[in-house]
């Protein structure tokens, strides 16, 4: 069990009939979000202490994907489909390649970072460093 050793502190340490406070860090990823258990005490020690609370959000860069020009609007059907089922956090743009000047294109989408390899796969884009 993943806290046998923080119940053992509760049953011996506490009185179960009165309130308790846990002390926590939660960090936060693209996928998952972790609470790791850091102290547990009585709630009148913790209303003692004070918060210190801080907040980071790391923005991730956008991912630029580039397509080259083309009639055949299968690349950009698939491109969609991808993009639909794979919504996250990081923007995206695409980058349409001609022979006469390059379009880019704020999509207005956010997608999650493993579209990397999903984009690889399709045949005609690629990711733009």
């Amino acid at each position: 069990m993943m806290f046998e050793d923080k119940i053992k502190e509760l049953r011996e340490d506490f009185d179960l009939d009165e309130p308790l406070a846990f002390k926590v860090k939660v960090t936060k990823d693209e996928m998952f979000t972790r609470i790791a258990l850091r102290k547990i005490e009585s709630l009148k020690d913790a209303r003692k202490e004070k918060l210190k609370v801080k907040a980071k959000i790391l923005a991730e860069p956008p991912l630029c994907i580039a397509v080259e020009f083309s009639y055949n609007e299968k690349i950009m059907y698939d491109l969609f489909e991808i993009v639909a089922h794979n919504q996250g956090r990081r923007e995206l743009k695409i980058l349409i390649k001609s022979k006469l000047g390059d379009i880019e294109l704020d999509t207005g989408f956010k997608v999650h970072s493993n579209i990397i390899n999903l984009i690889k796969s399709l045949n005609g884009a690629y990711i733009v460093e």
